[in-house]
């Protein structure tokens, strides 16, 4: 896309939940898509009447259920993300290392969001009833019988006014040291909190002669084999400096 005379690529992973996931998850890439095609100016503003669209197109489709979006713009110098729920979007450095842009919106994870749900007095569950391995810190949110695991998304009706549909912003310029950037939805980050298959990213991304293929074709050979029940998608992007 070309916005302000400059070549732009825009990344969307949408991860849904719920008996409308898929639905709502649809509905988050089709609206960013469409905006995509149309667009000639980027800034939060412009972002988060995105998301104010996509929320809207996504509401038409979910009744129980939502979906998480994250969306990353690279332009030449820097990378504009905008996100709602536990997609992350990563930067990668030529020596391996991997940095975070974005911040979960879970309990637990996200300093504001957990005070802000914790101040409106919603219902939690701590995520380890379910599952032993999970952070000691992180809750789910409850409403009856369902379960939410994230603070902000697409849709989720039946979750009431505590689920913000805003987007969180960020601005993260470019270095000449930057070489990939990694959007992928939580089940990418998640099976990461292993040390063990982080190295071999680390190592599979500091590779001289690495192409984003390659470190594509790494995340999908490791994660073939993982037991969690979580889907994965991840997209990797090669950062020509």
């Amino acid at each position: 896309m070309n916005v302000d005379g400059q070549r732009v690529l825009g990344v969307f992973v949408a991860d849904g939940h719920g008996k409308d996931g898929g639905s709502a998850a649809d509905a988050a890439i089709n609206a960013c898509i469409a905006y995509a095609k149309t667009a000639k100016e980027l800034n939060p503003a412009i972002l988060k009447q995105l998301f104010t669209e996509a929320q809207t197109d996504v509401s038409r489709v979910t009744r129980q259920g939502g979906s998480t979006l994250t969306a990353a713009f690279v332009f030449p110098d820097r990378v504009l993300t905008a996100w709602v729920g536990n997609g992350e979007a990563r930067m990668v450095s030529r020596d391996g290392t991997i940095r975070t842009l974005t911040v979960p919106h879970e309990y637990g994870a996200h300093p504001g969001e957990a005070k802000r749900i914790a101040d409106a007095g919603v219902v939690t569950v701590p995520a380890t009833f379910f599952f032993a391995d999970a952070p000691p810190n992180q809750q789910y949110l409850a409403n009856g019988n369902i379960l939410l695991e994230v603070t902000r998304s697409l849709g989720d009706p039946e979750m009431g006014e505590h689920i913000l549909h805003e987007p969180e912003i960020v601005t993260e310029p470019l270095n000449p040291n930057d070489r990939f950037l990694i959007v992928a939805s939580d089940g990418l980050w998640q099976e990461l909190r292993d040390s063990a298959r982080m190295t071999l990213l680390e190592r599979a991304c500091k590779k001289p002669d690495a192409t984003d293929r390659d470190v594509g074709a790494h995340i999908e050979h490791a994660f073939s084999f993982k037991k969690s029940a979580d889907n994965l998608t991840a997209v990797v992007v090669g950062l020509k400096r």
